[in-house]
């Protein structure tokens, strides 16, 4: 019963809390002439880095609570199983002691299922911050004070593997609103600010089947 409503929690948790980010910034970037969009990103960026964490450890716990209290035999032994020795040659980091003791099993698939998608996304986030930093040391005019951190928030909100997708529509998104601001608005550069919200309300909407077209729908937990 407890694993149950942990594991429910974590779906709504896992639904809302990345759509209500994205609307605190797409505010904050509507009004940045008022807001600091560098401060406010760097805050939202904490907050969802405390996101991915929640969210894996309630998928951890309620997991371990699910297999526990199961009246299946083998599952209830799952729950504080060490990991069996038939997986020595699937699983590189057999070798390390965590997984030969008890809860040996939850540990191993809590890691594949839950907090390696949240490590790669945030290595995904930390390596396109650094890269949208050269990029503005050397082409300043695409970007707007804050808008690195903004692009930072919004690999974070896409995730892993959503980060894959991501690339793809933003690219896109610039070449979309770049027609649109020269066309309408004579103006021959346009920053990566809108292009980044744009991609990112495209996955948040469209994710699930964008991953499924792409073939990346196994990797996301």
């Amino acid at each position: 019963m407890v694993g149950t409503i942990l594991l429910t929690i974590s779906y709504w948790f896992g639904l809302v809390v990345p759509w209500v980010v994205f609307v605190i910034a797409a505010v904050v970037y509507s009004q940045r002439v008022n807001l600091p969009l560098k401060r406010w990103s760097k805050a939202l960026i904490v907050v969802m880095f405390a996101y991915y964490l929640i969210y894996a450890l309630l998928n951890t716990v309620g997991q371990y609570a699910v297999w526990a209290g199961s009246a299946d035999p083998l599952t209830k032994y799952l729950a504080d199983a060490p990991l069996a020795s038939a997986m020595k040659d699937i699983v590189p980091w057999y070798g390390m002691p965590l997984l030969h003791a008890k809860f040996g099993y939850i540990i191993f698939y809590s890691w594949g299922r839950f907090w390696m998608g949240a490590v790669l996304a945030v290595v995904a986030a930390l390596v396109f911050g650094l890269i949208l930093k050269l990029l503005q040391k050397y082409q300043g005019r695409f970007f707007e004070a804050g808008e690195v951190e903004l692009g930072v928030l919004a690999a974070l909100l896409v995730g892993w593997p959503g980060f894959v997708v991501f690339l793809p529509i933003l690219f896109l998104a610039v070449v979309l609103v770049s027609i649109f601001r020269l066309a309408l608005l004579g103006e021959a550069y346009t920053t990566l600010g809108l292009p980044m919200l744009f991609a990112v309300l495209l996955f948040l909407v469209y994710g699930s089947q964008l991953l499924a077209i792409t073939g990346l729908q196994v990797l996301k937990a």
